[in-house]
């Protein structure tokens, strides 16, 4: 999917459309009818497709039609392969995709927890013989059994369980009738269908396919909380405890690495005040990233927010209980993601934990880091401002460690790939079993670079890859979280890390593919500095360097440089 492709939803469907559905959408158990009247509108809608192959041993069919119209809210064209019935799961006619997803009733099987899980390991293992994609396990089953699959997981690249019974607690519905395998040829009950089917569409499905949603811009009046803090005051305006269950959900994504942002037409006294005064309120000042209060356009507020956390638009998230508001950021903000928050707030917080693009199947370190790291930026400009380059990186106390074919964070290393816009040269989105197959290849490294100073842990904000041919050392991929921008680290970042990669020895010549994308000028900009040239022609091209530019860099003095090697491959 080109970048922005999905979440520029608003571009593709009229946001009228988008604010009839929510609601239906999103409801607590939605109407099967109104389901499928309006995934019929699909077949009107050019959307990005993706292709996914559903293997089987129960009936997926009672989901077919309540998956399009879900689909068509998160801006994507799931183009869905059956196969055959089969208890052995064999992949037979195995045809390539952009996700695996294996749709599995455990019961028909009489194993224990152990044995079942070495024999998911198997079929697992034999799939990814035939296929890269992300694989989605959907079952179900007790405790024991579940926490062996997860732990399965996260031995496997790119392969993820989604669990049906915890789903069924959730939204506190059966898992099972027995029923309904007669008639539906499933033994999930009914009600848990529908709700599977939004599942599969909006959060796990789309967790491994869709860009994700960096951070979220919400209002404040009517959707934290009940009533206007101008007319009102503090002490007056209304937490409800659907509103306190909004407020906590926020906190929770928060918790997880998504950033929050507040904005809101006020003066910014009250809000201070408000948040100063209101005790019983989960959120604090501290919860937000950024806040922005003012009578001014919420469209400018919401670039200003972008430019702060140096996200595009379509990382973004706006929550407006106003329609207008809505229609005005979704015309000046192209590819902006839009939520109206309901009059209940309890509706705002179903359609919140169900917005494509929010789930994470996992939650990096990184994640937890971010909030953090951008919080004290102010304090690095100020100090680059005041000081010369030497005294700043002295002074800062930079740390950069490059790790050599890192196999245990390959998921961040993904996360990389597929996330970062602004610092990516080849745009080639990579995943975790794509990076993990450089790694273990002869002729090829990976390199993760991790950031920290004395004002915070960046984390893992850099991957490398590089293949070597005959002399020269192609780099497959080179991005940079954009949090590891603006502080003049990109040299020692990259150069270092290229040099250190072990299939890089003995070549004589460095060449960088590049991939001309909406965002991704930093990196282009990069390039043409160490070239020398003022720009870089536009169309995707190579640009073939000495390595010796790599191999004899230094980086000033006062950051200090580690290097790791984890040795998964023969090269390392």
């Amino acid at each position: 999917m080109a970048d922005g492709e999905a979440s520029s939803l608003s571009q593709t469907l009229s946001l009228s459309w988008r604010l009839q559905a929510q609601p239906i959408l999103f409801d607590t158990l939605p109407q099967r009818a109104q389901l499928i009247q309006y995934g019929e509108l699909i077949e009107a809608i050019p959307l990005p497709r993706k292709r996914i192959n559903i293997w089987r041993n129960h009936a997926f069919e009672p989901i077919l039609s309540l998956l399009p119209a879900y689909s068509l809210y998160a801006g994507i064209r799931y183009d869905l392969w059956l196969s055959p019935y089969d208890d052995t799961f064999s992949f037979t006619d195995y045809t390539s995709a952009d996700l695996e997803c294996l749709w599995l009733d455990p019961t028909r099987y009489a194993l224990d927890p152990s044995s079942f899980t070495a024999w998911i390991a198997d079929r697992i293992a034999d799939l990814r013989r035939r296929s890269s994609a992300p694989i989605v396990l959907a079952t179900w089953g007790e405790p024991e059994r579940i926490d062996s699959l997860h732990r399965l997981a996260g031995q496997c690249p790119a392969f993820y369980v989604a669990d049906l019974a915890a789903l069924a607690r959730e939204v506190h519905l059966p898992l099972l009738d027995a029923r309904n395998t007669a008639v539906a040829g499933t033994p999930l009950s009914r009600s848990l269908i529908t709700l599977t089917a939004r599942a599969l569409a909006c959060r796990w499905w789309a967790g491994a396919l869709l860009p994700p949603i960096k951070a979220i811009a919400v209002d404040l009046d009517h959707t934290l909380h009940d009533g206007i803090l101008a007319e009102v005051g503090v002490e007056r305006v209304r937490l409800t405890s659907a509103h306190e269950h909004l407020q906590r959900l926020l906190m929770e994504l928060q918790e997880q690495g998504i950033l929050l942002a507040l904005v809101s037409r006020n003066e910014a006294f009250d809000v201070e005040q408000l948040f100063e005064k209101r005790s019983d309120y989960p959120l604090r000042r501290t919860h937000f990233s950024a806040l922005e209060v003012s009578w001014g356009p919420k469209s400018a507020a919401l670039a200003r927010i972008a430019a702060h956390l140096k996200i595009g638009f379509d990382a973004l998230l706006f929550i407006d209980d106003n329609a207008g508001e809505l229609y005005e950021a979704a015309t000046h903000c192209p590819g902006i993601h839009l939520l109206q928050a309901q009059e209940d707030a309890s509706a705002t917080s179903r359609a919140l934990a169900n917005y494509p693009g929010l789930w994470r199947w996992q939650r990096s370190r990184e994640d937890s880091l971010r909030a953090r790291d951008l919080a004290v930026q102010h304090q690095r400009l100020l100090l680059q401002e005041q000081t010369d380059p030497t005294a700043y990186f002295r002074e800062l106390e930079v740390v950069i460690v490059i790790a050599l074919n890192p196999i245990s964070i390959l998921e961040r290393l993904a996360s990389l790939s597929t996330r970062t816009n602004q610092f990516n040269l080849t745009l080639r989105r990579l995943n975790a079993v794509e990076i993990e197959s450089y790694m273990r290849a002869e002729e090829a490294d990976v390199a993760a670079v991790s950031l920290s100073d004395r004002l915070s842990d960046s984390g893992t904000v850099g991957l490398i890859i590089g293949k070597r041919s005959e002399t020269t050392f192609i780099i497959e991929e080179l991005c940079l979280s954009c949090r590891a921008l603006g502080r003049n680290l990109e040299d020692a970042l990259i150069l270092p890390a290229i040099a250190a990669l072990p299939s890089s020895r003995g070549c004589e010549w460095l060449q960088f593919p590049v991939a001309e994308g909406p965002r991704n000028g930093p990196a282009r900009s990069w390039l043409a500095r160490l070239t020398g040239a003022t720009e870089l022609p536009t169309a995707n091209h190579s640009i073939r360097l000495p390595f010796a530019i790599a191999a004899h860099y230094r980086p000033p003095e006062g950051i200090q440089l580690r290097l790791e090697s984890h040795n998964p491959g023969a090269s390392s």
